[in-house]
């Protein structure tokens, strides 16, 4: 495939799933706004925004194999000892915990609300009565996300920019943007503080499992916390 083509091919891509995983919320929202009935209630159409979050990945797979003709990871995946690994992932995770905490406190001490939003509320409803999907949606979003944003749309950014910072920054904020549905700045602005984290982490040590794992024990630690909100 010529040069030109391929960076097509990326481009179409970035777009085409993109628009999906965007699309996912407010289908979500349509859904339980105009279909919430006693066969189909909030913990059946959250779970099916789940399903249709994986079934994203499995299409941008297809993708890459049928109109990419290459390979999904564009970096290749590096291996470190477990003790480093170890006390890489658990440096990010001290830092992403600690910047998310700050940015979150300075918001809502400028906005004055700490309000949960609606999607928030539903969400805490269905975790209070079932723990398992609490743990499913955090290893859905540590594993769907970090394939996504991480391992599919920051190199081609960066291969279609020609610069590392750019692929950094943009997919940062796509990440951020992609939260918009919650409804509240605190959850646009602080993933998009973690996705910077995250892809700066990536472009150092391009290791997609210690992004994963950081990721889902984050969204794990903060499912916790809404529980006790």
């Amino acid at each position: 495939m010529t040069n030109g083509r391929l960076r097509k091919t990326y481009l179409w891509g970035i777009i085409i799933f993109t628009a999906y995983f965007y699309a996912v919320s407010p289908l979500q929202q349509i859904l339980t706004d105009f279909w919430n009935t006693s066969i189909f209630g909030e913990k059946s159409i959250f779970l099916f925004s789940r399903l249709l979050i994986w079934l994203g990945i499995g299409l941008v797979l297809i993708y890459v194999r049928k109109i990419e003709r290459g390979h999904f990871f564009l970096w290749k995946e590096r291996r470190y000892p477990c003790f480093k690994a170890l006390i890489k992932g658990t440096a990010l995770y001290i830092a992403v915990f600690s910047g998310a905490l700050l940015i979150s406190l300075l918001v809502h001490a400028i906005s004055g609300n700490t309000d949960l939003s609606k999607k928030t509320l539903i969400l805490k409803g269905i975790f209070e009565e079932h723990k398992l999907i609490m743990i499913f949606t955090a290893v859905t979003a540590g594993v769907t996300e970090e394939l996504f944003f991480r391992g599919y749309l920051q190199p081609r950014i960066s291969f279609l920019t020609k610069n590392a910072t750019a692929g950094i920054v943009i997919s940062a904020l796509i990440f951020g943007l992609a939260h918009f549905a919650y409804g509240t700045a605190s959850q646009i602005i602080v993933p998009v503080f973690i996705g910077l984290c995250f892809a700066w982490f990536y472009q150092k040590y391009q290791n997609i499992k210690i992004l994963i794992t950081v990721h889902t024990l984050y969204d794990v630690l903060v499912f916790i916390n809404l529980l006790n909100h």
